[in-house]
């Protein structure tokens, strides 16, 4: 078994490619490279975060929708790459 095949085994929820969605935390917007309903990863984020931050946003499918807002938990963080992974904690049912 391959590693990204064990990690792709761990996950709850499938992940899904989006260009379009977009998120908004501490107010800079970044693009996400895969989403699911557990949580987001992230591009061009080279802020400071540690797994187990809590961090507040919202994010955009398409910039004619309404921004929906979330809480989640740092997963991982990778400032090289510019790869933040968080897990959602708290996502509207109305989302």
């Amino acid at each position: 078994m391959s590693l990204l095949n064990a990690f792709s085994d761990r996950r709850v929820d499938e992940r899904l490619e989006s260009l379009s969605l977009e998120i908004t935390l501490d107010g800079v917007r970044y693009p996400a490279i895969d989403w699911s309903l557990s949580g987001i990863l992230l591009a061009d984020h080279f802020g400071e975060r540690t797994p187990g931050d809590k961090v507040e946003g919202s994010f955009q499918i398409c910039e004619d929708m309404k921004a929906h807002p979330f809480k989640a938990v740092v997963v991982r963080h990778n400032s090289i790459q510019g790869q933040l992974a968080i897990n959602f904690t708290d996502l509207s049912i109305r989302t």
